[in-house]
């Protein structure tokens, strides 16, 4: 059996590691989250151009009690470079709070270029959901998320706060969309090429 030194050893790991770690960082860039394309429409309720299946985004919870407020849904429309979003009331009482609805990409507020609000009664103090639209051109962006203000009830007291999707990167591709099952191919495929790697290194290492 071969006896590798302690430094051999380090340098063959350190060259394993750094190639895990280039390659899980080139999988997250290539599996960031993309919306649904399509055209969208402005026309509220009963949101019958929407596919609450392929168009969901993800849940908007309450950091209160990380409760599920309302469900968020994305597309994105090539033709004219337009992010259309829809937001419903989760339990159906109907307690969005207009006109508070946030968008945040890269960190910064996007005001929507056209929103409609569905509301309860006719003093609008409450919604049951809100369709909203803004120009966005195709690109990777490290910073998406959907936010509006909530009526909640925590131990049957009312609190007004926020429901949030999860902060996560953005993809917009027209055209060509990778494939998402390429990162967990390719990451395996990657990890042994990084090994062979680390012992030839402590091979060549020895002979030196």
């Amino acid at each position: 059996m071969i006896a590798l030194k302690g430094s051999d050893f380090m340098r063959g790991t350190q060259y394993f590691l750094i190639c895990v770690v280039i390659i899980a960082m080139l999988a997250g860039i290539v599996s960031a989250k993309q919306p649904a394309y399509g055209l969208g429409t402005m026309d509220g309720w009963p949101y019958e151009e929407w596919n609450l299946a392929t168009d969901f985004w993800g849940d908007m919870t309450n950091p209160l009690t990380h409760a599920v407020e309302a469900k968020a849904y994305v597309r994105y429309d090539c033709d004219t470079n337009t992010v259309y979003l829809l937001v419903i009331d989760e339990d159906g009482g109907g307690l969005l709070l207009p006109p508070a609805a946030s968008i945040f990409v890269n960190h910064n507020n996007v005001a929507p270029s056209s929103i409609v609000w569905d509301y309860t009664d006719s003093s609008e103090t409450y919604a049951y959901g809100y369709e909203a639209s803004f120009p966005l051109s195709p690109a990777t962006y490290g910073n998406f998320v959907i936010e509006a203000e909530y009526l909640a009830f925590i131990v049957n007291t009312p609190v007004y706060t926020t429901a949030a999707t999860v902060d996560e990167p953005l993809t917009i591709t027209c055209g060509a969309i990778p494939s998402p099952e390429f990162p967990s191919t390719f990451l395996p495929a990657t990890m042994i090429i990084g090994l062979l790697g680390a012992v030839l290194l402590i091979q060549r290492t020895r002979e030196h």
